[in-house]
């Protein structure tokens, strides 16, 4: 179990620019949160998703675990007021901006540059 100080926090955020994507991916998939839960849990990712009321928002997180290999102590966070919608954009954030591959970290310079 990977102890909190030796997470790597991805860092992938969305813009303006995503929204389309996001939406012709989502139809195109027939995506649904349960199936986003489904699809990254079958791949060997923990998930936690919980209410912020600072936020008023949930934040969804996707962990990686020994099953997923390169992503081992890494996290991603994506945010939404909407519980179906945090889980689709997690996973659009994992199957297609980083088309499955290792997230970038903040380490890892800009990624939209």
């Amino acid at each position: 179990m990977a102890r909190f100080n030796s997470m790597l926090f991805a860092a992938v955020q969305l813009n303006d620019t995503h929204e389309k994507p996001l939406m012709e991916w989502a139809s195109a998939e027939k995506m649904s949160g349960i199936l986003a839960i489904n699809k990254l849990l079958a791949d060997g990712f923990k998930i936690s998703c919980s209410w912020i009321d600072g936020q008023s928002a949930f934040c969804f997180t996707i962990i990686g675990t020994e099953a997923t290999k390169e992503f081992q102590n890494m996290c991603m966070t994506s945010w939404s007021d909407d519980f179906e919608e945090v889980a689709i954009i997690a996973a659009f954030k994992h199957y297609v901006i980083c088309d499955g591959e290792r997230w970038p970290t903040a380490s890892d310079g800009p990624r939209w540059g």
